[in-house]
């Protein structure tokens, strides 16, 4: 009887080499870009808010996830065909699906989380009731399909050991795993198209020129790359049957299971490094001089939305807080149903009798204006 993947006389087939460089790819990009969001908030000298916090978690599940990936591939036979594990090393299908299970709650957990810090970004610039109010919604569901997917890959086989040692409980069944996975990508789909459209009808009701909404949209776009991989996953694992030959499927299914919450956790870093390229850009002498005046985030332009500054205005000794790049332009201070707006504008010069002056020096202004407006 002929084995698949081996000849007689040879070593068996494998490709497991494949999924553990895709992990320790992965592995390295996660690190690097979060430290680059890290540094990107101590160079800023903001406060860390609810997103920086949730992708804390984020990195760890995933590595953690990517360990779990190197351990299938070393110690549960992702690489080899199945019968020939069946018959020179039966344990590795034990470990495997032992590790599977594993696999599917870091898996979850890696995609939860930086999505949560996605949408704790957005609460951080929506200040529309309605656009607040689908950012929660969006975020009930993604927690919501965190936690199912949890209980079925804990529920699914009554026990549970009867999903690596059917002889030992033949009574004990499971459901279909295959279609699990297929259907259980599709949440994850519809909650990616949800957040990149989320930001959408805020930015076109901002008066804003035609160049710097396109802008501020592909800053949105960056953080919703994940769509992307979420499709690509959908496709593999409606193509490939992962139970007729699971650990040589498992290959390409995993790569794109590891690659998928590694692309949303980049993405989540993203939208955070536009005050580190403006620092960058500033100490190499690169940044434009004179500068336009900045009037986001006006209460009156009921927008929806509150842009982060492009200034850097630094704290005072009169209990005024520093506004950076992923920070508000304007902090909204609610007392008595008011709220109080500050804004900071930058005018580089200004045609009137003070920039007339013999020197010819130029006056650099920048004006704080408080606006009340009654809720």
């Amino acid at each position: 009887m002929s084995i698949p993947g081996v000849e007689p006389g040879l070593v068996p087939q494998y490709i497991g080499y494949q999924m553990q460089s895709t992990v320790i790819a992965f592995m390295v990009l996660s690190i690097i870009f979060v430290s680059l969001r890290l540094f990107a908030r101590y160079v800023s000298g903001s406060r860390a808010g609810i997103d920086d916090i949730l992708i804390i978690p984020a990195i760890v599940c995933y590595l953690g996830q990517g360990v779990t990936g190197l351990l299938m591939v070393h110690r549960g036979g992702i690489g080899y065909h199945a019968i020939w594990l069946k018959t020179n090393h039966p344990l590795a299908l034990v470990t495997f699906a032992k590790l599977q299970i594993v696999m599917v709650i870091l898996y979850s957990a890696s995609v939860t989380f930086p999505k949560l810090s996605m949408l704790g970004l957005y609460l951080r610039i929506f200040v529309g009731k309605r656009e607040r109010v689908a950012a929660y919604i969006t975020m009930g569901v993604v927690s919501a399909s965190f936690l199912a997917l949890i209980l079925c890959a804990l529920l699914q086989c009554a026990p549970l050991a009867y999903l690596w040692d059917k002889t030992g409980h033949p009574g004990g069944h499971c459901f279909d795993t295959g279609e699990f996975w297929r259907y259980g990508s599709l949440p994850n789909l519809i909650t990616d198209l949800e957040m990149l459209v989320l930001p959408l009808p805020c930015i076109w009701r901002l008066k804003l020129s035609q160049k710097d909404k396109v802008g501020l949209l592909f800053t949105f776009i960056t953080g919703s790359i994940g769509v992307i991989t979420a499709i690509v996953r959908l496709v593999f694992f409606w193509n490939i049957d992962g139970q007729a030959d699971v650990t040589w499927a498992a290959v390409r299914l995993g790569e794109i299971t590891i690659a998928e919450p590694g692309v949303y956790l980049i993405a989540a870093c993203l939208p955070t490094y536009r005050s580190l390229f403006r620092t960058f850009k500033e100490r190499a002498g690169l940044t434009t001089k004179g500068s336009t005046q900045n009037t986001w985030g006006s209460k009156k332009e009921s927008s929806g939305m509150e842009l982060p500054s492009r200034l850097n205005v630094k704290s005072t000794s009169n209990g005024f807080e520093e506004l950076s790049d992923e920070e508000l332009i304007s902090q909204r201070i609610s007392k008595n149903n008011n709220s109080i707006y500050v804004q900071a504008m930058d005018y580089s010069h200004r045609e009137d009798s003070e920039s007339q002056n013999a020197n010819r020096e130029i006056r650099v202004q920048r004006d704080i204006i408080i606006n009340t407006a009654s809720r």
